[in-house]
């Protein structure tokens, strides 16, 4: 599984950090009004960077074509409570990337066994 935690970065630019003594305020002005809508917001938003609005993030390593596959399907859970009032009700629709011709392709070449002494991978090559 992938996580991601609501972090904040205070920059007076984009690049450059404001003085420590700020950041305590604008982080805690920007966290009250973060609700848990708007935090699924910014998860979709990551996931759909990160995965290329497709189904997995391939994350390379080396040179030997080892990858790191994960997928960008949410986890869901059923949770008991009281819920809010009908007028803060906000829906939130757990969008599912379906698999196209290149995402497929792609998956299954990174899965598949690169060994030279396999005649069927040959095969399927010529």
């Amino acid at each position: 599984m992938l996580s991601v935690r609501p972090e904040l970065r205070v920059t007076s630019d984009g690049f450059e950090s404001i003085q420590a003594k700020y950041i305590g305020r604008q982080v805690t002005r920007k966290k009250s009004r973060l609700f848990n809508h708007d935090l699924l917001g910014e998860v979709q938003f990551w996931r759909d960077f990160l995965g290329r609005s497709t189904p997995r993030i391939f994350f390379p390593f080396g040179t030997d074509r080892q990858n790191l596959i994960v997928s960008t399907s949410l986890s869901s859970g059923q949770v008991r409570w009281p819920g809010i009032p009908a007028e803060h009700d906000m829906p939130f629709k757990n969008v599912e990337y379906v698999d196209d011709l290149f995402t497929w392709a792609e998956a299954e070449g990174l899965s598949e066994d690169d060994d030279p002494d396999d005649e069927d991978a040959e095969e399927t090559l010529r």
